[in-house]
């Protein structure tokens, strides 16, 4: 989101410079309310706001200043006072309890010696908690009938096994690979997993397409429908790119791309090429980017022709001065340094 790109600026005058979603985009709650649909946002995550421009097609955004689940859950709770029962509605739920810093003290009789593995306990225990608000909401909404529900993430977390903790310092498979549960009785199968390799961008296009929908022009994601129903046989000749922009205080090179394609991840730095074959080496610890260089280099020219071909939207910009408060919590939750 451009935070922390902005470390100086905040040092000298607590003022920031941040880009925001340019208005020209056409937003998933844009497309449910012109099609009839009530649209609220729940969030403890500060970036889901009007001054990042994610309020586009929202006609409520709550973001409680106790930004735990239980917290997120009692707004979400007292919302459904301002529905209208004879309109759909579209809810976003946004919780951070799984997201450093962590909320939870691991209980004395779990500790261990090894902080790596006290840390994944509590990362567990927070799941956990989260499930059980998801849990406690769908109950109370009655969720069970005409409903569709998603269940994702944005990214997962490093527990040291390429060196790092936490998130944006690479893309290795701890990182890329999230949860992605899809509920819609009568519409999805219960207990199916499906094993093809997707993207985040493939939730708007699947919801539209559920719904049945007209989908706007500029959407890149495929819808998961065909998946879902066996039809599409060739999901895993897909091309799945994810880059990150990372400050130079995080990495010697400040851009790192990945590219998977069936069962090969290559992850390319500037100055270092990695290959994976996920067959083999599901935990990515054999690089055998030197005896596949042709699949090297192909991989990344597709990269190239996408990063070419994809839209481009000029970025808006909002000059935001900030508390002590704000600015606390977004170095707490890393956006900042």
């Amino acid at each position: 989101m451009g935070l922390a790109a902005q470390q100086n600026l905040i040092k000298k005058n607590n003022l920031i410079t941040i880009t925001s979603l340019n208005d020209r985009i056409t937003t998933l709650p844009e497309i449910l309310k012109s099609n009839g649909y009530q649209t609220f946002a729940i969030t403890a995550n500060p970036n889901i706001s009007k001054i990042m421009g994610l309020h586009q097609g929202f006609d409520l955004i709550i973001s409680p200043n106790q930004k735990s689940a239980n917290a997120i859950t009692k707004k979400c709770l007292q919302l459904i006072k301002k529905f209208d029962n004879d309109k759909p509605y579209f809810l976003y739920i946004h919780f951070m309890d799984t997201h450093s810093p962590y909320k939870i003290e691991l209980p004395d009789n779990l500790l261990t010696n090894d902080p790596i593995s006290n840390r994944i306990k509590i990362y567990d225990l927070e799941i956990a908690f989260v499930d059980s608000q998801i849990k406690k909401i769908f109950n109370y909404l009655n969720w069970s009938k005409n409903t569709l529900i998603i269940i994702t993430a944005d990214h997962g977390e490093e527990f040291f096994e390429h060196g790092k903790i936490g998130h944006g310092y690479s893309l290795y498979k701890e990182v890329l690979n999230i949860p992605l549960i899809i509920y819609y009785p009568n519409i999805i199968p219960k207990n199916e997993k499906y094993y093809a390799n997707v993207s985040n961008i493939d939730i708007f296009p699947t919801i539209i397409n559920i719904l049945n929908l007209k989908p706007t022009n500029a959407i890149y994601g495929k819808s998961l429908l065909p998946i879902i129903k066996n039809k599409n046989k060739y999901a895993n000749q897909r091309y799945i790119f994810s880059h990150l922009i990372s400050p130079k205080y995080f990495l010697k090179s400040s851009k790192i791309i990945s590219i998977i394609h069936k069962n090969y991840h290559y992850i390319h730095y500037p100055k270092k090429k990695l290959v994976f074959d996920l067959s083999l080496d599901p935990n990515e610890k054999n690089n055998i980017a030197a005896r596949k260089v042709s699949l090297t280099k192909h991989l990344y020219y597709k990269y190239k022709i996408f990063e070419k071909k994809a839209n481009k939207f000029p970025p808006s910009y909002n000059s935001v001065a900030l508390d002590n408060d704000q600015i606390n919590l977004l170095k707490s939750l890393g956006y900042i340094k």
